[in-house]
Parts: C-alpha cells; sequence; structure tokens
C-alpha cells in the first residue's frame, strides 16, 4: 500500500505527496507516529500548515495525531498551542481530541492543564475520568485523586 510506505521515504519526498490529499498526509502522520518518528511528525504538521502553498488545514483527526505525537515527544510547547487551537475553532468536542489533549498534560506532569482541561469536558465519560484519577494518583495529588474519586461515586461514574 503506498501511503504505509511513506514512512520508509525521505521525509521531503513524503511531504510532496502528501500536501494535496488530506487522507494521505493523515495516514503519514499517523503512520510517522506509530513508526515512533515523533520529529518528523511535527515538522510535517509544521511545513503543511505554516506554507500557504498547500490547502489542507488542521482537522479533528490530525490535530489529534500531532497531539499525541506531543504526547509521547513531552513537547508542551507545541502541545500547548495545538490545544488553543483546537478551542478556538471548537474541535474540543470531539472525544478522541479531548483525549489527547489530557494525555499531553498527563504524560508532561502539567497536572495545573490537566485539571482545566478535564473541566472543559461537558460531559466527561469514564475514561476520562479514569485518565485524571490515575495521574493524580502518579503526581502525588493523593487528596485530589480522593475527592475524584468521591465525585465518581457520587455521580455514579462506571
Amino acid at each position: 500500500m503506498k501511503k504505509l510506505q511513506y514512512a520508509m521515504c525521505s521525509l521531503e519526498t513524503i511531504t510532496e505527496s502528501a500536501s494535496q490529499d488530506l487522507f494521505e498526509y493523515n495516514c503519514l502522520l499517523a503512520k510517522l507516529k506509530c513508526s515512533s518518528r515523533y520529529f518528523d511528525s511535527l515538522r510535517l504538521f509544521t511545513q503543511i500548515h505554516s506554507s500557504h502553498c498547500f490547502n489542507i488545514k488542521p482537522n479533528h483527526y490530525n490535530l489529534s495525531i500531532t497531539l499525541a505525537v506531543c504526547a509521547n515527544f513531552r513537547d508542551i510547547a507545541f502541545g500547548s498551542p495545538l490545544h488553543a487551537y483546537v478551542v478556538r475553532f471548537g474541535l474540543e468536542f470531539y472525544p478522541h481530541v479531548v483525549n489527547t489533549i489530557l494525555l499531553l498534560y498527563s504524560k508532561t506532569k502539567d497536572f495545573g492543564s490537566l485539571r482545566r482541561g478535564f473541566q472543559e469536558i461537558e460531559k466527561p465519560n469514564v475514561y476520562f475520568w479514569t485518565m485524571l484519577l490515575s495521574t493524580c494518583t502518579k503526581l502525588g495529588h493523593i487528596e485530589y485523586a480522593y475527592e475524584v474519586f468521591d465525585i465518581m461515586s457520587k455521580d455514579n461514574v462506571a
């Protein structure tokens, strides 16, 4: 499959091919992420979206991939502006985008941003609650973890 072979090519060749097709671009970003080529993934995202030659705009899918890359790369400096972009363009209602935002703040140990991100969720599901609870305990916020657990119990989160 042509799209999966991209990961073996140079990034310049990839950018040229993927720049005209949103599907190919998204596949490429996902493949680079799955191949742990985080720097290449961030570079591709930046090249495509900083150039006015390409008619590809960030969407919920490629933003969630790039946010996951930022989380895996522990890059809060690149991830926080992406979070702001998500909010500005109303993409925070996609669960997979919210998930990767919380993942970013969890992996970068930015507990304050994780809490604010969680509070932005209109109806958090059990997965989001569990991520918050898990991060609380990993980062040593035990009292807050008890509060979260109590809220989960009272709200019958299951």
